[in-house]
């Protein structure tokens, strides 16, 4: 099989190198886990679990609601995130009769002492590494699926997003309109991952191309 030789592009040899570097950078940062099996570092959690549905470990938690509610995971004095500025979790919704959502209204982060709404309109927010840009955060409807949410908490554009940042409670919150029987595991603030850095970066090799 012969692999085919293409022209070297510089914007391509730009954004590869870019890449090498997004990769790097992701190895390089522990984690600060909020949930996993219960609330970790601090965190607080006092809602349901389930030892039935879960993604890992004993349990994740879970929420049935049809209005206006929240999942809380709350921090007595304000974590500070080392420099963790994506929140990371695993979503599985399991639709029934009555609760047939499998959406998130948005998720609600306590930055630096300041309430912020995170959604799509406000922030970059990724499930399964693909940008939602549906309005309110989507998953799948498929009972048993875990889909991964990342929420870059320094793309709104109020946040700052720092080595020194706090994070002090996070909300995960329905609306009136939405029904749903929401599971939630493994939550933690990580480093950036590659896919949310090559956002920028694409972007950024879109316009010198552009610009050529």
């Amino acid at each position: 099989m012969k692999l085919r030789v293409m022209q070297e592009d510089p914007t391509m040899r730009i954004w590869t190198a870019a890449w090498v570097v997004a990769v790097a950078a992701v190895g390089g940062q522990a984690a600060v886990i909020v949930y996993d099996d219960a609330a970790r570092n601090g965190w607080t959690y006092t809602d349901n679990v389930s030892t039935t549905v879960k993604r890992s470990g004993a349990n994740a938690a879970t929420q049935t609601t049809s209005g206006w509610d929240q999942m809380r995971f709350g921090h007595s004095a304000s974590t500070p995130a080392a420099g963790n500025g994506i929140l990371s979790a695993w979503i599985n919704f399991v639709p029934d009769a009555t609760y047939n959502t499998t959406e998130i209204e948005r998720v609600d982060v306590v930055v630096d002492g300041t309430n912020r709404e995170y959604k799509t309109s406000t922030a970059t927010i990724l499930v399964d590494g693909v940008q939602d840009a549906s309005g309110r955060i989507t998953f799948d409807a498929n009972p048993g699926t875990w889909q991964h949410l990342e929420i870059d908490l320094g793309s709104h554009g109020s946040v700052t997003f720092g080595p020194t940042t706090a994070v002090g409670r996070i909300d995960v919150k329905s609306s009136s309109a939405l029904a749903w029987n929401l599971y939630l595991d493994d939550m933690a603030l990580v480093p950036e991952p590659a896919t949310l850095a090559l956002l920028a970066i694409g972007g950024a090799a879109g316009l010198r191309r552009r610009r050529r």
